[in-house]
């Protein structure tokens, strides 16, 4: 659940940069079973089909006023800088031997004022586990410009607030690519957002897991 380390805070003084050198599949931040953590005014970049902060099983998490700039395109163009994703074997999206594998999502994660610019995807969840939802994600006030595929993301989230961001450039206004892509959205507002050169604005789909997982 959320019983693992907690009151933890990542904040960069002056200027403190993450550079990730492209290492294949690496990760800079990963939490699980988290609760009360921050990670404020930080440069992640030059990533490589893995992601800059992977999120599972976390509960009242901060990030805002960072920049993720940078990443070489991923196999699926999927590999989100911020990953939000459940603690699940049969998903293959969590190999820490450390963890409980119990599926438990996030919950209450705000994620403001941070720049993501030439990535796969800003924000977002591309494998979940059947019935569980990362509830209270709040995106807001981001700026989010270059990416290959979807901005965010939303998949399997309750009661998420995307709002006041700017979205442009979406894989060079590509017509099937979208600023917000969303399935098994439960409850969302999304509102007071600003798309540039997007081929489709938002789109809501059914969807079901590729490859492994429920």
């Amino acid at each position: 659940k959320y019983n693992g380390e907690k009151n933890i805070s990542f904040i960069g003084e002056g200027t403190v940069t993450i550079d990730m050198k492209y290492v294949k599949d690496g990760i800079a931040i990963i939490m699980g079973h988290n609760q009360n953590i921050k990670v404020e005014n930080i440069q992640f970049k030059n990533m490589y089909s893995g992601h800059f902060i992977e999120l599972d099983a976390s509960d009242n998490v901060v990030i805002q006023d960072n920049t993720f700039i940078g990443s070489k395109a991923s196999d699926n163009m999927n590999k989100e800088a911020i990953n939000l994703d459940t603690p699940d074997k049969t998903t293959e999206g969590w190999h820490q031997n450390w963890s409980k594998y119990d599926k438990t999502p996030n919950r209450n994660i705000t994620i403001e004022y941070n720049l993501f610019e030439k990535l796969d995807r800003a924000v977002g969840t591309h494998k979940y586990s059947g019935g569980k939802y990362h509830d209270q994600v709040v995106l807001r006030n981001n700026y989010i410009a270059e990416t290959r595929s979807d901005a965010i993301r939303v998949m399997n989230w309750s009661n998420t607030i995307i709002e006041d961001n700017i979205i442009e450039n979406v894989a060079d206004g590509e017509a099937g690519k979208r600023g917000i892509l969303a399935s098994g959205a439960i409850n969302p507002t999304i509102q007071n957002n600003d798309f540039y050169n997007v081929g489709r604005i938002m789109q809501f789909i059914a969807w079901k897991n590729s490859g492994p997982g429920s």
